[in-house]
């Protein structure tokens, strides 16, 4: 499922293993920030599949205020 936390995880090791075959620097530098921000999404999806209202919530508190 592409929405799912494992999915963005593999998309994460897919840019490390593809910025360990490459030569240029910022090429490596780039893909290495790219898996950074899969990880970063994959983290933020598995607190969302462990707590589905969690997320709600917190779009909720703002109207809440007076």
């Amino acid at each position: 499922m592409p929405n799912s936390s494992a999915y963005y995880r593999r998309s994460a090791e897919k840019c490390i293993r593809l910025a360990e075959t490459m030569t240029s620097l910022q090429a490596k530098a780039r893909l290495l920030e790219i898996a950074q921000a899969w990880y970063s999404l994959a983290e933020y999806r598995q607190r969302q599949e462990l707590d589905p209202l969690k997320d709600e919530e917190i779009k909720l508190l703002p109207a809440l205020r007076p």
